[in-house]
């Protein structure tokens, strides 16, 4: 068994990353640790998830910059 059939899916993702690439590296990772742990379906829910987290924080802070400009 050579070296890389030993390592997981996630572990060679994060040695892709150097350490100027840490905020890289945190959205990678957990992507690919879920699909070592449950498979392609879902890393695809958990970008669906992550993605709608990322839309709802977007949202709110368009409210916040346009409470703002309207004061």
């Amino acid at each position: 068994m050579t070296e890389h059939e030993s390592t997981s899916f996630a572990e060679l993702v994060a040695l892709a990353f150097t350490a100027e690439q840490e905020d890289a590296k945190t959205l990678w990772v957990p992507l690919a640790q879920q699909f070592d742990r449950e498979g392609p379906e879902a890393a695809k829910e958990y970008l669906s998830s992550q993605r709608q987290l990322l839309a709802t924080e977007v949202n709110k802070l368009l409210g916040q910059v346009k409470e703002r400009i309207d004061e």
